[in-house]
């Protein structure tokens, strides 16, 4: 073991900073606000060895002391200023919705752009600019082109009625 460090210590700074990054790009794929301040700590310990020579073990006890302290003193403060709404479904198009979002759609009007046809459990619908899987309320066939409102939503598929049916 001590070989291999003994190899790495020229680059043992920028093996630091690159760790660090990596974990804070972690961060992306497991939210909670956890593993930035772990990236922060290896990234603040590779900038630190770029400037002042330091054993192993202080590298690894800062990297702890820093990530720790950070995380207990910064996380709570962080966490509340970054609050945001979780992404929970997929909205189609590679990306998500909330499901507060998703709630927010009913009584919207939508555009029908792909002929709903409950018998065969196809159409789809474009809202605000993207595209959902829809079935029409009173199992009838939609065509292509048709304004229709959303009443309800079914996880991804939206169940709606012609507006001017609705209207009368």
């Amino acid at each position: 073991m001590m070989i291999i460090i003994s190899k790495l210590t020229p680059y043992a700074a920028y093996i630091w900073m690159v760790l660090g990054l990596v974990i804070a790009l972690l961060e992306l794929c497991i939210p909670g606000f956890i593993f930035i301040f772990f990236g922060v700590g290896a990234f603040v310990v590779g900038t630190l060895l770029l400037i002042v020579d330091l054993s192993f073990k202080l590298q690894l006890f800062l990297f702890m002391i820093l990530s720790l302290t950070s995380l207990i003193l910064f996380r709570k403060y962080a966490k509340g200023r970054f609050k945001g709404q979780l992404l929970l479904q997929d909205d189609g198009k590679g990306s998500a919705i909330s499901s507060k979002d998703a709630a927010s759609l009913l009584g919207e009007q939508a555009v029908v752009i792909v002929d709903i046809i409950p018998a065969k459990a196809q159409g789809k619908v474009e809202v605000h600019g993207t595209s959902w899987s829809a079935l029409s309320s009173d199992g009838s066939d939609i065509a292509s082109g048709t304004s229709v409102v959303i009443m309800e939503r079914n996880n991804l598929t939206l169940i709606v009625g012609i507006k001017d049916k609705l209207q009368n």
